[in-house]
């Protein structure tokens, strides 16, 4: 068995489930000229505190949507899990007796989920989100994109490869599934081969179920996101707050540069050019003090459409 696995073990009997931020830049690094990489971006641009913090909140939403999603798996899985998890760390102390017994109950409750819901396949038992948020505009990444092209054209590769690292930004979802296929099976044939003396077998058998947990990754790009975060926010605050939904729609197409700029989408692509189109649209209406009510209603459903798409929501199983 993997140690990789093991360690998926461990943290699934936890239920951990981390949210962190990583820094925005590489600190310490410097370009050839001794300039130091995060003073290629400029974060004097930075959308106002509520502007942000609506940010924040779209993108705890979208957290806790994933979180929700944890909440779905069975009990008796969950408690399954750890007994054979239990099972395996006995057999390696040489305590048959809790071993078994741990087998037996853990092959109890596996029976109880399946019987219950027979159409469980791949069953979410942990997951991790990272958080990596760049905030600077459409022009400082065009800048460090054009930096690291003019450094690869003068074989300054690394240089290149430190003004290019900084350049994204997600909330990448790591999700560990259990497929009831087979798990169950594994830990039933590692009762059976105990029972009969065979405890290389029966550790053989455990190892081979827990190699056989999937890790499933989900990127969400957070321009798109915020895009949207901003544009709701702007159609919140109605005409009487003309300037403030003006400098939301600005922000919210800077966020839609950036999705193209960081290769989140492509300006070429349908319902991309459908969402950009709307928020013009939505631009001009909240500038003449026109009633927007049914732009943002398309620029809502144009929203909808570009998330449902798979290129936005990339997933990797492994």
């Amino acid at each position: 068995m993997q140690k990789g696995h093991m360690k998926i073990a461990a943290a699934l009997v936890l239920g951990a489930l981390c949210a962190q931020a990583v820094p925005n830049t590489s600190g310490g690094y410097q370009t050839a000229q001794g300039t130091p990489i995060q003073d290629y971006f400029d974060y004097s641009n930075m959308p106002d505190t509520e502007s942000m913090a609506r940010m924040r909140s779209s993108v705890n939403a979208a957290m806790e949507t994933q979180r929700e999603r944890m909440k779905q798996a069975p009990r008796e899985i969950i408690d399954g899990l750890e007994y054979t998890v239990r099972a395996l760390n006995a057999m390696k102390k040489g305590d048959r007796k809790v071993a078994e017994s741990s087998l037996r109950a853990a092959t109890k409750l596996f029976e109880i989920a399946l019987t219950n819901n027979p159409g469980l396949k791949m069953v979410p038992i942990d997951d991790a989100i990272e958080i990596d948020d760049l905030m600077i505009s459409p022009s400082e990444v065009s800048g460090a994109i054009d930096g690291a092209e003019r450094a690869l054209e003068e074989h300054r590769t690394q240089e290149a490869r430190m003004l290019l690292m900084p350049l994204h930004e997600q909330m990448t979802v790591e999700t560990h599934l259990l497929p009831m296929a087979l798990y169950p099976d594994a830990a039933k044939l590692a009762l059976i081969k105990l029972k009969k003396g065979d405890e290389a077998g029966a550790l053989a058998a455990l190892q081979d179920g827990f190699e056989a947990i999937v890790t499933e990754e989900a990127v969400l790009p957070l321009p798109l996101l915020k895009a949207r975060a901003f544009a709701d926010a702007a159609s919140e605050l109605g005409k009487a707050r003309k300037k403030e939904a003006q400098a939301m729609i600005a922000h919210a197409q800077d966020e839609l540069k950036n999705a193209v700029l960081l290769g989140y989408t492509s300006a070429d692509d349908v319902d991309y050019k459908m969402v950009k189109d709307q928020m013009d649209r939505v631009e001009k209406a909240v500038g003449e003090g026109a009633d927007t009510r049914k732009c943002f209603g398309e620029l809502e459903r144009a929203f909808d459409a570009l998330f449902e798409k798979p290129a936005n929501r990339l997933h990797k199983r492994s």
